[in-house]
């Protein structure tokens, strides 16, 4: 009798690459989470911001509020730096104060005003027929400029006080009037046909006859001049000529330049020498094509040449023989 057969379960044959036992099949590998200990955790939150907005709104907000304190801070700080910049500026630098308003200007003098010719000649030829025709020294101070100076040399150029008028024949011979700065300048004719310039200043007490030109006033007469021979300078009013004399202490050519230099009634004459191109010089040549020309010198005898009329021209003071501002009116 044959035994039962017993039905044996074959296992079916594992892959190659399985090693030793038996495998489970394994799902996809997903993440793993540590355990927190926190409360949310057991309470199955996630740490995810995204799946946590609440917490993460939360969070914007504090940051947002540390950043305005923090900004908030250093603009505190930044305005204490300015303010202590600014504290030691103010105490570097001396107070600048506002500007006192300046007072009216006085009215300028009547010398300042630009004046026409034809208003300097109304007011001009009164004057010059009152100056011609004063008879004594009282009459022609008023007319005269600078009469504090210039008095006591009338005086003394006419000890008596009186004068010999040579009156006004015609006014502004020439039609021309001459302005040199403050100074006007007019040919005038007197009685005895002797044809010369006059010279006006308007100042404050209206116009004025220069009467130092009108004369020719030197500082010191001719004949005194001569016999004395001072070595310090004398203002003298001359009539410049070209000159070619050289001799004694002045027979250098190449370093002296002669004058002739005529007294204004040309009753005395000297040579003048002048450095060659010095300022004298050239001052005296402005005008070479002039056969003579006026001019207001001062002269000196040198101390080591002993002549009786060669001198040295130590300064022009100007051309002409009005001084507009005047050391020695």
């Amino acid at each position: 009798m044959l035994a039962p057969v017993r039905s044996v379960a074959v296992a079916a044959p594992l892959p190659e690459d399985v090693g030793e036992g038996p495998r489970e099949e394994v799902a996809e590998e997903t993440p793993v989470r540590r355990k927190r200990s926190s409360r949310n955790h057991r309470r199955g939150e996630t740490h995810s911001w995204e799946a946590n907005p609440r917490r993460h709104n939360r969070s914007l907000r504090l940051e947002r509020r540390h950043m305005i304190y923090a900004l908030a801070a250093g603009a505190g700080v930044l305005g204490l730096i300015l303010a202590s910049v600014w504290s030691l500026n103010r105490r570097e630098r001396p107070e600048v104060l506002e500007p006192i308003a300046a007072a009216p200007a006085e009215p300028a003098a009547p010398r300042d005003e630009v004046m026409g010719d034809a208003e300097f000649l109304n007011l001009a030829e009164p004057v010059a027929t009152a100056f011609l025709e004063a008879r004594n020294v009282e009459e022609i101070l008023p007319l005269v400029r600078h009469p504090e100076t210039t008095g006591p040399r009338i005086r003394a150029a006419h000890p008596d006080g009186k004068l010999d008028p040579p009156g006004l024949s015609r006014f502004n011979l020439t039609n021309t009037v001459t302005h040199k700065g403050g100074i006007y300048q007019v040919a005038v004719e007197t009685r005895d046909y002797d044809v010369r310039s006059m010279s006006f200043v308007n100042g404050p007490d209206g116009m004025l006859v220069d009467w130092e030109s009108w004369v020719g006033w030197s500082e010191m007469p001719w004949e005194e001049f001569l016999a004395a021979k001072p070595a310090e300078p004398k203002l003298f009013r001359v009539i410049v000529r070209q000159a070619d004399y050289y001799n004694f202490g002045f027979s250098d050519e190449e370093k002296w330049r002669s004058y002739q230099l005529d007294s204004p009634d040309h009753s005395h004459s000297v040579y003048g020498y002048a450095e060659r191109g010095g300022i004298c010089d050239e001052r005296l040549r402005a005008n070479p094509d002039a056969k003579e020309s006026s001019f207001v010198v001062e002269l000196r005898f040198p101390s080591d040449v002993d002549s009786r009329n060669q001198v040295i021209i130590d300064r022009v003071v100007t051309d002409g023989w009005a001084i507009e501002s005047p050391e020695k009116p």
